[in-house]
């Protein structure tokens, strides 16, 4: 919070301006805390999978690392991956015997994901920030309302969008066999693709225009790897994962910042 209050483009966070008292913001996140990990258990002695106990706890632990790091060290985008790949991991196994290659593709896909999206997106949100930043250290830096990206910074984000590539390429020659999800798919690649240049292109710094990339290329990554899996899912399943998640967002988006796609980060 002490952070946030001496950032300009932050000050109309809840916390921030007052409008929810950190004691509060406690209260509301211990609570979503203790049915997170309740509901957790309770899968667990469900279906007597308590092997997958540790990736809740693996999450848990990360996730604090990360909270309590963030501004600190280099290493926060991997803690925050940690938590964020250990969810997947343990749903899989709280309701599956055994891991399979499925879940092991979806989950360095989540890997990708989330180094893309914290060490790149959010490291490039925040570059006019005194904080630890690697883009800096990679040489992208902001000078007065111009944004330099140096080659190192996109050698290092086309390579996770790459390495994304390949493992949902992976999970369609493994589990999808229908045309129409293929062409679906690859739409959606070459969307997100394109804003990942767009993202990565040196120009005026415009943080709300590239806040709006950044959400989009989280959106289209989510949705190509839903594509993929849709030999895997069914029809159905894949239409209520693109739906549902989608709408949510775009809810939770309208409720918090009044905005559709891009959120006031």
């Amino acid at each position: 919070v002490e952070y946030d209050r001496t950032d300009p483009s932050k000050q109309h966070f809840q916390l921030v301006d007052g409008s929810i008292s950190v004691s509060r913001a406690w209260i509301i996140d211990w609570a979503l805390f203790g049915l997170m990990f309740a509901l957790g258990v309770y899968m667990v002695m469900l279906n007597e999978s308590y092997g997958a106990l540790i990736f809740l706890v693996v999450s848990v632990i990360f996730g604090i690392l990360y909270n309590v790091s963030s501004k600190e060290t280099l290493l926060a985008p991997l803690f925050i991956t940690m938590a964020f790949t250990s969810i997947p991991l343990f749903s899989f196994l709280a309701v599956s015997e055994e891991a399979n290659l499925l879940i092991g593709l979806v989950s360095l896909f989540t890997v990708f994901l989330m180094l893309l999206q914290i060490s790149v997106s959010g490291y490039l949100k925040d570059i006019g920030s005194d904080r630890v930043n690697l883009l800096k250290v990679m040489g992208s830096r902001l000078q007065g309302e111009w944004l330099y990206v140096s080659i190192k910074t996109k050698v290092y984000a086309y390579t996770l969008s790459l390495a994304k590539l390949l493992i949902l390429l992976t999970i369609i020659f493994f589990f999808t066999t229908n045309v129409v999800p293929i062409l679906l798919w690859a739409i959606t690649i070459g969307i997100m693709l394109l804003q990942v240049y767009i993202l990565l292109h040196s120009g005026p710094f415009k943080n709300p225009e590239r806040v709006k990339h950044m959400a989009t290329v989280e959106i289209f990554s989510y949705l190509a790897l839903v594509l993929a899996l849709q030999g895997f899912l069914g029809w159905e399943l894949t239409l209520f994962f693109v739906i549902f998640p989608i709408s949510w967002y775009i809810l939770l988006n309208f409720l918090t910042w009044q905005t559709l796609i891009r959120p006031r980060v």
